[in-house]
């Protein structure tokens, strides 16, 4: 499964300005998006839906609030290839800030990915392909840029799998726990190893590898040939 085939809308929410003069009427605690236009569907008890592809049926249900004379967003879920079952469901604080969000990505019915933001910005990203109620990989973002990621490879519950990524995007090094003690045994730069993602998370090899002992195979026959190189072109002096 390739993350990269589902494009995902995601919605920017952010309280308007109270103003003296402002009628009675809730004012929408949303900023213009690209569902702008979108034809609204009536719903019951005052959700908003929106017919993003134009087939007569929401995608898109918007849940609101009232607070004060505003009316702020609390829910958002969305129906992402249109089969009538909700995919995505995310959900704001009293300021229109999204806290958490839930994906399946493969569209079976149950959620692959837990989104958690803080203050509006994403901050970590849970995937759980194996669904057993424990994350399989796990993105850690700082200031909206991937610092860290985290993997159980053998989906024994236990991370055994590190990468950590310099302030401009790019793998730095990756840290392997060999033991299983939840301590990391060697210690690999971004070119030697291989970058773990949701849909090799726990992958195997034709030989029945792990996707991790696999990269500390090849990480050790490079090294192992590094060194028979150097020695051989001492020998040869």
């Amino acid at each position: 499964m390739r993350l990269s085939t589902f494009s995902l809308i995601f919605a920017a929410a952010t309280l308007l300005p109270a103003c003296k003069t402002a009628p009675k009427k809730p004012v929408m605690a949303e900023v213009a998006t690209e569902e702008d236009g979108a034809p609204e569907v009536v719903l019951p008890d005052g959700v908003v839906g929106l017919d993003i592809n134009g087939d007569g049926k929401p995608d898109i249900f918007k849940h609101y609030k009232v607070v004060g004379e505003k009316k702020v967003i609390v829910k958002r879920e969305s129906d992402l290839n249109a089969d009538g079952k909700i995919d995505m469901v995310r959900l704001y604080n009293i300021k229109a800030e999204p806290t958490q969000e839930t994906v399946d990505l493969d569209f079976d019915g149950n959620k692959d990915v837990v989104r958690t933001f803080d203050e509006g910005k994403l901050v970590r990203e849970a995937f759980d392909m194996n669904l057993d109620g424990t994350p399989d990989l796990t993105k850690f973002f700082e200031d909206g840029a991937l610092i860290r990621k985290e993997q159980d490879s053998k989906f024994d519950g236990k991370v055994d799998y590190w990468e950590y990524f310099d302030e401009k995007g790019k793998l730095e090094r990756i840290g392997v726990d060999h033991d299983g003690d939840g301590e990391i045994d060697a210690w690999h730069t971004g070119a030697q190893g291989v970058i773990a993602d949701a849909e090799s998370a726990g992958g195997r090899t034709a030989d029945g590898k792990t996707a991790v002992d696999a990269a500390v195979e090849r990480t050790e026959k490079a090294e192992k040939a590094e060194t028979e190189q150097a020695e051989s072109a001492k020998e040869g002096k």
